[in-house]
């Protein structure tokens, strides 16, 4: 008897067994614990190593020991996979309803053609189409992006899967091996034009690769509700333990050549001889506590992550496949105190997102906005990506996530853009929740020298935020900067350009860096007559002897616009530290950065700068002797007291540099008015008031 969904006859009916069944991610649909496909430990099997007949006896197995989801791919065997299953599932008479099939759409099959891959348009299209006809199935259940493609606008892949769908080719779809920022902005994109995200991910997931499900993924699976259908539980066959004495004779990685040579080199490293031995200890436990093998318990373990809807089993040999299935009588002998055993044994449990504690760190509105920033905040102008990468970066922004700071800066221009590199990729090995951080960059000097590849154009303006967001693995930043004015551009095109950016949802607010107190002014204007978003900050160097600008020329802005400042420099590049009280040390940025820092050495080389040590050194008398704190901290604090900064960016590049700097947060409440007209007193340079023309002061009722 033939269905109105199949043309063959139906001749099994659907037996369950004792399979335990899971919602794939927040749709209806139930896909079964362990799912079968058609790769398996040793490569290609379904239609690859296994002839169809073959195939038929493996989905026969399956489908009896209460397997109805199937697994395949276009590229499987350059398209032979679907075809076995499909000829399987016909041979074999399953009706189509009982049946989860899902397919995999992104490297087509073998063809050399530009389009035969990828996911544009016409290849998920078409390429569904072709997949469906080697199947000769009318529909699947569901359609994965078999990668993601950065060649491909995200609108073009979400509109084209949702046609696929509303044709009736496809019921949901989803992604693998998908980073979490892709899978983010998919579901952006689909929630902006109200059409079908993607439901869940396939990908890699095993005791020995655990990063990318059980961290990167972590916040997408309490905001999407997404789960993960997951291969290679086995890790390609090391964890059934046939690789424990050695690599066996006539195995593929015996010629250790071909697909599988990584896999041969990684078992002849160190990492892998540790794994080994890893995998023998767990042996040893899963036979004498679970009397069970270790491919059973490695397949029950990855069972048990709450996040994991189905294990696609890849057996080549039906008994492997029986064998497989009876991990579902492990699962519940798999109790707490086990898991700890394991996790210890294992002892690569990756890092959880940290939760973020604000410590004693004050906060403050950052201008008009209702954003929040910390009073102290991390940057990474010569440091972060410049004088130190790697390890240390990461070091940094531990040290100040765990004494309050939330808030890091950047910028394009800083160290060829390896500064939002590196911060990018700590955020995520730290493993921060995005919504406890408040990220800025700066657009104006592009890490290349092409005619637009600088500036304020929109075009730079638009394409540099693209690629600054891509450096970071972000899909957006808090605050956007424009890092100087650029007086070739018309205001107007800059506050569009800005403005574009916060539409699309690249950047919460805008600000300023470096402009003058006209050009911000101008900017407001030219936003206020187009109804746009006005920059809400000025980013701007202040500290005891820059004053000028931060404290007299930005004074009607902050009245009429409540401007804020996110200040830079508050040690005057280090000269607020006392290091340079007796010269300038071999290790001080005046001696490794004296070309960006020209300025800063003439000045200190001056009769100005011999009297700024002097009064330095004053200060630090008065740190000392009355407040018990060092200059630098005292520097700081003094910043931060300004009523119009809103946070003050430090710029240490050592640990215990950042630390003794977020000391300052102690000394601003030590800082009295009598303490205050101390400092004064020794700087003797508070910038002028505006003149009164012969006119009494107004009082406190009279001002702006």
């Amino acid at each position: 008897m033939t269905t109105p969904l199949q043309d063959w006859p139906v001749q099994r009916e659907y037996n369950p067994k004792g399979m335990p069944f899971r919602r794939l991610g927040p749709s209806g649909i139930r896909v079964p614990v362990f799912s079968f496909g058609g790769c398996g430990s040793e490569g290609l099997t379904l239609g690859g190593s296994l002839d169809k007949d073959a195939t038929k006896e493996l989905v026969r197995t399956a489908f009896e020991g209460g397997i109805n989801m199937f697994d395949t791919s276009e590229n499987y065997a350059d398209g032979k996979s679907e075809e076995a299953l499909g000829y399987a599932i016909r041979e074999l008479g399953l009706r189509r309803s009982d049946l989860v099939i899902s397919t995999k759409i992104f490297w087509g099959v073998g063809r050399k053609g530009p389009n035969d891959g990828g996911t544009s348009r016409k290849h998920i299209i078409e390429g569904t189409r072709e997949s469906l006809a080697r199947l000769r199935l009318s529909y699947v259940d569901v359609i994965f992006a078999h990668r993601h493609d950065p060649h491909v606008p995200m609108e073009e892949i979400v509109r084209a899967f949702n046609y696929v769908i509303d044709q009736g080719w496809a019921f949901y779809w989803g992604t693998s091996e998908w980073g979490a920022r892709e899978i983010e902005e998919a579901h952006h994109v689909a929630t902006k034009l109200n059409l079908i995200g993607p439901i869940a991910e396939q990908c890699q997931h095993n005791m020995i690769t655990r990063e990318r499900p059980e961290k990167e993924y972590a916040a997408l699976y309490k905001k999407y509700h997404m789960s993960t259908t997951v291969f290679s539980p086995l890790y390609f066959g090391v964890l059934t333990g046939k690789y424990n004495d050695g690599i066996p004779e006539n195995t593929r990685l015996s010629n250790h050549t071909g697909e599988f040579d990584w896999l041969y080199k990684e078992l002849e490293s160190a990492e892998g001889k540790q794994n080994i031995l890893k995998i023998k200890e767990l042996t040893k436990l899963a036979h004498d506590e679970l009397q069970t093998s270790i491919a059973s318990l490695a397949l029950a373990w990855v069972a048990t992550n709450p996040n994991t809807a189905t294990v696609i089993l890849g057996a080549s040999k039906s008994q492997q496949l029986v064998d497989n299935i009876k991990a579902l009588e492990v699962i519940p002998k798999l109790t707490p105190e086990i898991l700890h055993k394991i996790e210890k044994i294992l002892n690569n449990t990756p890092e959880a997102l940290r939760e973020f504690d604000p410590k004693n760190m004050p906060f403050r509105r950052l201008g008009p906005s209702g954003l929040r920033v910390p009073v102290f905040s991390l940057g990474g102008w010569l440091t972060l990506g410049g004088t130190i990468i790697g390890d240390p970066v990461k070091e940094m922004m531990r040290i100040a996530f765990e004494n309050g700071v939330n808030m890091f800066d950047t910028a394009e221009a800083y160290a060829g853009g390896k500064s939002e590199e590196e911060m990018g990729r700590v955020i995520r090995e730290l493993g921060l929740r995005r919504t406890d951080l408040v990220i800025t960059t700066k657009i104006f000097w592009g890490p290349r020298h092409g005619p637009n590849d600088q500036g304020l154009s929109r075009k730079h303006i638009i394409e540099g935020t693209q690629e600054s967001l891509a450096r970071l693995g972000l899909d957006y930043v808090d605050v956007i900067f424009a890092h100087r004015h650029d007086e070739n551009v018309p205001m107007e095109e800059i506050v569009r350009a800005f403005n574009y950016v916060i539409e699309k949802g690249w950047a919460l607010y805008w600000g300023t860096s470096e402009w003058g107190a006209r050009e911000i002014e101008e900017a407001h204007h030219i936003a206020n007559k187009l109804h746009l978003i006005a920059p809400i900050a000025e980013q701007c160097k202040h500290h005891m002897f820059h004053r000028d600008r931060p404290e007299k020329e930005y004074g009607p802005l902050y009245k009429k616009y409540h401007l804020g400042t996110t200040t830079f420099s508050s040690l005057a590049g280090g000269l607020l530290t006392g290091k340079y009280n007796d010269g300038v040390p071999e290790d001080s940025r005046y001696a490794t950065h004296a070309g960006i820092l020209k300025d800063a050495l003439e000045r200190y080389e001056s009769p100005e700068g011999k009297e700024d040590i002097r009064k330095v050194k004053e200060l630090t008398k008065l740190a000392e002797g009355k407040l018990s704190t060092s200059i630098s901290t005292l520097a700081l604090a003094w910043v931060a007291k300004n009523t119009n900064t809103s946070t003050v960016i430090l710029g240490a590049s050592k640990p215990e540099q950042l630390l003794e700097n977020l000391k300052a947060i102690d000394v601003i409440p030590k800082l009295t008015p009598e303490i205050m007209q101390e400092i004064e007193a020794i700087l003797a340079n508070s910038p002028s008031a505006a003149p009164t023309f012969g006119r009494p002061l107004l009082d406190k009722f009279g001002r702006l």
